[in-house]
This record gives C-alpha cells, sequence and structure tokens, in this order.
C-alpha cells in the first residue's frame, strides 16, 4: 500500500485506479457474511460499555448495520459485516479524544474495524464542481465537503445478501442529499483512507459523478432531498485550475483568505474542508489537468508527497 501526506493530512491507499479512473461498472463491491471484525471477548464489552456512556452525551447515535473493508482485489472491494457503534468507538480511541483503553483492545479496533463509506464530487453540466457547507455540531465552526458522501448501508445497499451494481449504491446515496437523478459518467478513482487523528479515520471508495444536470436546477431540487438538512448551504465553482488550487491552499491552512475568492457565495466564514475534501479535490485535478499538474503541485507546492510502504 501506498501512503499519501497532504501538509498536516495523512492518508493510505488502498487502491489507485490512476489518473483517468475506472468506471463505475468496472468497480464493485464484494461481501462476505462470515468476515466480521474479530474483535476479542474483551474488546466487545470495551466498544459497548464506551458507546453506552457516549449516548450519554450524544442520546441521538444510532447503532446502524455497516460494512467494514476486508481488501481491495483489482477491481474487487471486499467487505465484510460490521456495526455503526464499533466505528464510532474507534475513532474516539485512535483520536486520543476520550477512553483510555488496553493496547492490546486499541491494536484490535485499528486493525478490524474500517467502515466503508463513499466519497463523491459531483460536477454539473455547467462544469461546476457542487460544495457544500457543514456545520459541526453545537457550534460556530463551518467547513466544506462534497455532498453525496456517505456510509455503506447493509438495509439500502444488499439485496438477498449481494451488493448492488456500485453505480446504485452511488445513485442511493447521492439521490439521499441532493435528489438528482441523472448521474451521467461516474469514474471511480480508488479507494483511499484517511489517517490522521483529527479526521474520519475510515476507508472511502472516491469517485467524479459528471451530471448533464444543471447546476441551477441541482441547487433547486436539492432543497426537497431527503437528507437536505446535511448542509447549512450549497454552492458550486467552476472546475479551473487556479480555483481549484485555491480551494486547496485554503483547505490545507496555508491561505485561508483565499475561501473567499474560490468560493465567493459561502455567506460566512468557514474554518476549512474535511480531509477526505482535500484528497477528492487534488485527485479531481489529477483527472481533469492531469499528471502533470499533480506532480508539479505536489513538487512545487510542498503539499503532497507519495511514499510507498509494504
Amino acid at each position: 500500500m501506498s501512503r499519501w501526506s497532504i501538509m498536516r493530512y495523512e492518508f493510505q491507499s488502498w487502491a489507485d485506479f490512476e489518473s483517468g479512473g475506472r468506471p463505475a461498472s468496472a468497480v464493485e463491491f464484494e461481501y462476505h457474511p462470515d468476515r466480521n471484525p474479530g474483535l476479542s471477548e474483551q474488546t466487545k464489552r470495551i466498544v459497548e460499555e464506551c458507546w453506552n456512556a457516549e449516548l450519554e452525551h450524544e442520546p441521538r447515535l444510532f447503532d446502524s448495520p455497516a460494512v467494514t473493508l476486508l481488501e481491495v482485489t483489482d477491481g474487487a472491494i471486499h467487505t465484510g459485516p460490521a456495526r455503526f457503534r464499533q466505528h464510532v468507538i474507534r475513532r474516539l480511541v485512535l483520536s486520543g479524544d476520550r477512553y483510555d483503553v488496553p493496547a492490546s483492545a486499541r491494536a484490535e479496533l485499528r486493525e478490524s474495524v474500517r467502515l466503508l463509506s463513499l466519497m463523491t464530487a459531483v460536477v454539473t453540466s455547467d462544469d461546476e464542481l457542487l460544495v457544500g457547507v457543514k456545520q459541526t455540531d453545537g457550534t460556530d465552526t463551518r467547513f466544506l465537503s462534497l455532498p453525496g458522501s456517505g456510509y455503506l448501508d447493509r438495509d439500502e445497499d444488499l439485496i438477498g445478501g449481494r451488493f448492488r451494481p456500485t453505480r446504485a449504491v452511488i445513485k442511493r446515496e447521492i439521490q439521499e442529499e441532493l435528489a438528482l437523478v441523472d448521474l451521467g459518467e461516474i469514474r471511480c478513482l480508488g479507494v483511499f483512507e484517511d489517517c490522521h487523528h483529527d479526521s474520519h479515520l475510515n476507508p472511502a471508495l472516491f469517485s467524479v459523478v459528471s451530471t448533464p444536470t444543471s447546476t441551477a436546477t441541482i441547487c433547486s431540487d436539492a432543497a426537497e432531498a431527503v437528507d437536505a438538512d446535511e448542509f447549512v448551504t450549497l454552492t458550486t465553482i467552476p472546475i479551473d485550475k487556479r480555483l481549484i488550487g485555491a480551494l486547496l491552499e485554503a483547505g490545507i491552512g496555508q491561505k485561508p483568505e483565499l475561501f473567499e475568492e474560490s468560493v465567493p457565495e459561502l455567506e460566512g466564514p468557514v474554518s476549512g474542508l474535511s480531509h477526505k475534501t482535500v484528497l477528492l479535490l487534488s485527485l479531481l485535478g489529477r483527472l481533469r489537468f492531469g499528471m502533470e499538474w499533480f506532480r508539479t503541485r505536489c513538487k512545487h507546492r510542498d503539499a503532497v508527497h507519495i511514499s510507498k510502504t509494504n
């Protein structure tokens, strides 16, 4: 596997489909119901105890059925059963926010639980990137993320114990947040995991959707989406080398004032980008502007470097 760094952001590459990506039809999810997280009884008890403690602080938490990433072989993404509570406690343990647990339990959670999600960039017919503003619960902190992303759901994405086609899985998440029907072309870019302690600490399939639907139609219809409240507001930016570069520089904290320049319709301050958004913007640049843009940016900005690890 390779290890990627974008300033303080860190990622692990499970599978990189290179600059051109792959059509969604060439990527499939495989589900192995008997390959669940191999947690010891002690670690299971720790998860339950910590989860119950979390519910006292945040009663809205919901323990839904999810899937954990096992491995990626060529175009097949192999998964097994997991629970959302396992991911929540894993993230809290590994980030150091709360819960001092034995080293053995920490290692089990780190190696066995990797809740799989989708990370999608939606490009409209106007050649603009759809961007959403999210607000951290209980605070005034706002950050940028990309709508159409979320965790895989065993109840929604599996039929008869088998995953629906990858295009249908991606479409389900996008429709929930945007009510977008016509996805157009989907390019899957790879499977990557954010590893920085201040991130979501989980892998995702990164993709770009190029829809024939206009910007105005998407933003209008999104108000009626099931999960419309996921974002404070939606806006777009042109797919332009300078603007994407400025947004990345703002997101990694080098020049936060560039947020206003790159996304003038924000209508208020934002503090940064989600970790996965930083990576997906870089991959989108690689897809649209070419490897030379990606390599030159890495070298010149000292923003991204890739080192191979076995």
